[in-house]
C-alpha cells in the first residue's frame, strides 16, 4: 500500500509542478496570487498627506553557520538565488519524520531533472547524536543529491535561536536535544523570505507547497526588506 501510495504522490507532485511552470510562464505576478510573506520584522507609520500609513517589513532568514552531512560549512549565502525548503527533525524520529523525510525526496527527485535550483534544509534537533557521520548514512538511506539536499547540524542553541528568530518556531529542550519532531515544512523564496508553512501530514497543504515552488522560482525577485 505505500508504495502504490508513493507512486500517486509522485505523480502528483510532478503533474502539479509541470502545471504550475506552465501557469507562471503564461501569467504575470498581477494575474496570479503568490504566497504571501511571513515573520514580521517591524512595521513602521508613515505620515503621508495627513494619512499615517503603515509599512510592513518583513524578516529575511539571517546569515548562519551548519555543517552537512559532508562536514562542510554551509552559510545563507548558498541559498542566494533558490527556493528552498527546511524542516526540523531527528534522524530517530520514527514513523513520521520517516514519513516527512520520504516526501521531501519525492519532492527533491521531481524538480531534480528541472535544473530549477531548489534547495532543502533539514536541520536535526539532535546533534548529540546526529553527527556529521549519522547524517550522511541518513542522507544515503533516501537517496539525496549532496548539491541539492543538506541535512544540517549545531549546537542546540543556535538551532533554537534559528527556528525561533527565522522561522517564528519554539523548539522546547528535551534533554540535550530539542523536540524530536516539527511537522511543518516551511518554504522560502530566493532571497530567504518566509513564504508559507505546510503540514507535511496534511495531502491538501502538500499540493499547495509543491505548487507554489514553481511560482516563487519564477517570480520576480522584490526586496521585501
Amino acid at each position: 500500500m505505500r508504495k502504490i501510495w508513493g507512486k500517486v504522490l509522485f505523480l502528483l507532485i510532478l503533474g502539479l509542478s509541470f502545471i504550475g511552470f506552465l501557469i507562471v510562464k503564461h501569467l504575470s505576478d498581477k494575474n496570479i496570487r503568490m504566497p504571501g510573506y511571513y515573520v514580521v520584522e517591524r512595521i513602521n507609520g508613515v505620515f503621508e498627506n495627513g494619512k499615517e500609513h503603515y509599512d510592513t517589513l518583513y524578516h529575511r532568514m539571517r546569515d548562519f553557520d551548519l555543517v552537512n552531512q559532508l562536514g562542510h560549512h554551509i552559510h545563507r549565502s548558498g541559498l542566494e538565488g533558490k527556493v528552498t525548503l527546511v524542516v526540523f527533525f531527528r534522524t530517530s524520529g520514527g514513523p513520521r519524520t520517516e514519513a516527512q523525510t520520504t516526501l521531501l525526496q519525492k519532492i527533491q527527485d521531481t524538480f531534480a531533472q528541472s535544473d530549477s535550483g531548489l534547495h532543502i534544509l533539514s536541520i536535526t534537533t539532535d546533534p548529540r547524536h546526529d553527527s556529521v557521520a549519522a547524517l550522511k548514512a541518513y542522507a544515503d538511506r533516501y537517496r539525496a543529491n549532496h548539491d541539492m539536499w543538506w541535512f544540517l547540524r549545531g549546537d542546540t542553541a543556535q538551532i533554537a535561536d534559528i527556528a525561533r528568530r527565522d522561522f517564528g518556531v519554539n523548539l522546547y529542550a528535551a534533554d540535550s536535544s530539542l523536540v524530536g519532531f516539527f511537522p511543518r515544512i516551511i518554504l522560502l523564496d530566493k532571497r530567504q523570505y518566509v513564504r508559507g508553512y505546510f503540514d507535511a501530514t496534511d495531502s491538501l497543504q502538500i499540493r499547495r507547497c509543491v505548487s507554489s515552488i514553481p511560482m516563487l522560482m519564477l517570480q520576480k525577485e522584490k526586496h521585501a526588506d
